[in-house]
């Protein structure tokens, strides 16, 4: 086949792919929200504001510092709609708001499928594009990374600017890719500390690659990788001049600020608490990450991963196999990024996303590994079929609440109830319908947990205080949700009568209890 067409075949496959990672992030695509989302909308409206007005402090939002994120947003939804919503009154029923809301969230999801399909090419140049177009199907359909690629957050975009900076650099460096490659590295290693600080483990992972791409080489050439680092460590000071006006004003002192917010962050618990192996917790043990990414990912990537040590037990020639080298390099790279999350008092499943991509590749590459070794001619496409087809069937099993997504084998979201925190508020959506229902006369006050109230409060017209508070009286209704429970937070006690209550595969999410006097109290009965 000629040069010409096979490129043209494999450009038209991983348009394919970009396709494939659109389609369920994509779905019902402004709904549900989640409880971190307010918040960055909020600071985003400010960040755009600043914009407007050039007010550089102002575009400091947040330690994180959450930049690309704001920038996204405010490019999905439009400079000047951003700039006529109040950030406090933000609401997704104010027509204003909502359009806005689904701009930013388009934007989000284009941004993730890109780097989705960027992260296939990379690997397709670097181990092979049949191990490409089966990490990219892959990637594009697993629920944990779609719920994250279609929400106005950090993790899902940062787990993908550091796996797309160290493919890329991996190219340059061990397959002799161009400058373009480098150039790539280099953006996407910037990008990913501006959207969390964390970000910034990528330079060590890249500084090790650059040392060991140096000492494969004559000691007259070794200098090239080290210049290559050069330029990468340039980028990553000169980006945040050129899209952080607040960095760009006063360099020391933000990146101070953000320093001890991280700081702060990493050496402190969660504020609320946390829940693991069937128990309220301050700090989780040492196997919490393990758990939640076993419990988190598609079954084909653990099946992925145990086809290195089956194909390499089946006989047959190796030699197609050395090209499969730097699988080693990913997979050591992942374990440091664990290693670097896991000492930090403050432990939430999706830390662990950045390592997510990392492991779907070495999953891919083991499955088209197995497939090689067994020597079917027409194994490849068969691989490509059924891959595709569980990770959609996957996705279809959840949509559009992919956060609920547990591995089914491992017992899904039953079996991860009694083990990790669940939960973040994208189920509250029949709870705000019902509350809106019942408000058109009076605005009702309700009782809800401190974990989901952000999530809450821009999808209801009523009066949310926080459970426990003293309130204005009096209170007419109390959600319950699952992660308050699991933090030692139960429904509250009779007299109440339960109107509404989400339940997924079995396990109640989220109930709305109705609160009545004594005397008029009558048996909970079964909601929605």
């Amino acid at each position: 086949m000629r040069p010409a067409v096979t490129r043209s075949l494999l450009v038209a496959s991983y348009l394919v792919i970009f396709l494939l990672a659109l389609l369920p992030r994509q779905f019902e695509a402004p709904v549900p929200m989640t409880g971190d989302e307010p918040l960055w909308m909020g600071r985003s409206i400010r960040f755009a504001k600043a914009l407007a007005s050039g007010s550089a402090s102002g575009t400091y939002q947040s330690g994180h510092p959450g930049v690309t994120t704001m920038w996204i947003a405010t490019l999905g939804a439009g400079l000047s709609q951003m700039t006529r919503l109040k950030s406090d009154q933000f609401s997704l029923l104010d027509p204003a708001g909502a359009r806005a809301w689904a701009g930013a969230r388009r934007a989000m999801i284009l941004a993730s499928s890109i780097l989705v399909t960027l992260i296939a090419a990379l690997s397709g140049r670097l181990l092979g594009h049949d191990v490409g177009l089966v990490a990219g199907v892959l990637l594009a359909g697993e629920p944990w990374l779609v719920g994250h690629g279609r929400i106005l957050h950090l993790d899902g975009l940062s787990a993908g600017l550091i796996s797309t900076s160290l493919l890329a650099a991996l190219v340059f460096w061990e397959r002799r890719g161009g400058l373009p490659f480098l150039v790539l590295a280099s953006l996407a290693a910037g990008l990913a500390p501006l959207t969390r600080s964390g970000g910034l483990v990528v330079l060590p992972l890249l500084g090790l690659l650059a040392l060991r791409a140096a000492l494969c080489l004559p000691w007259r050439r070794r200098w090239e990788p080290l210049l290559g680092l050069a330029l990468i460590v340039g980028c990553c000071m000169a980006l945040p001049l050129l899209l952080w006006p607040a960095f760009r004003a006063d360099p020391v002192g933000t990146s101070l600020r953000v320093w001890r917010f991280a700081r702060s962050q990493a050496g402190e618990p969660h504020a609320l608490g946390n829940f693991f192996l069937g128990q309220p917790v301050a700090v989780p043990g040492l196997s919490f990450y393990p758990l939640v990414l076993a419990l988190r990912l598609s079954p084909l990537v653990p099946l992925g991963l145990l086809a290195w040590p089956i194909a390499w037990a089946v006989p047959g020639p190796r030699s197609r196999l050395r090209r499969l080298g730097p699988v080693a390099l990913l997979a050591g790279g992942a374990l440091l990024l664990l290693l670097a999350i896991t000492p930090a008092a403050k432990k939430l499943d999706r830390y662990a996303l950045m390592v997510v991509p990392l492991l779907e590749l070495c999953a891919a590459a083991g499955l088209v590994l197995l497939v090689r070794r067994l020597g079917s001619a027409r194994g490849l496409a068969g691989l490509l079929g059924l891959v595709g087809l569980v990770q959609l069937a996957l996705c279809a099993s959840t949509a559009p609440e992919y956060f609920t997504f547990y591995d089914p084998l491992l017992g899904g979201l039953p079996t991860a109830s009694r083990l990790v925190l669940i939960g973040w508020g994208e189920e509250l959506g029949p709870i705000a319908q019902y509350i809106n229902q019942h408000s058109a006369s009076i605005r009702p006050n309700v009782a809800v947990p401190l974990s989901i109230i952000d999530a809450l409060r821009p999808q209801v017209s009523a009066r949310l205080v926080v459970v426990g508070h003293r309130g204005p009286p009096p209170i007419d209704y109390v959600v319950s949700y699952i992660n308050a429970e699991q933090r030692g937070q139960p429904p509250p006690p009779l007299p109440a009568r339960l109107v509404v209550a989400v339940r997924r595969d079995g396990v109640d999410l989220a109930r709305l209890y109705q609160l009545q006097p004594p005397d008029a109290a009558s048996a909970p009965a079964g909601g929605p």
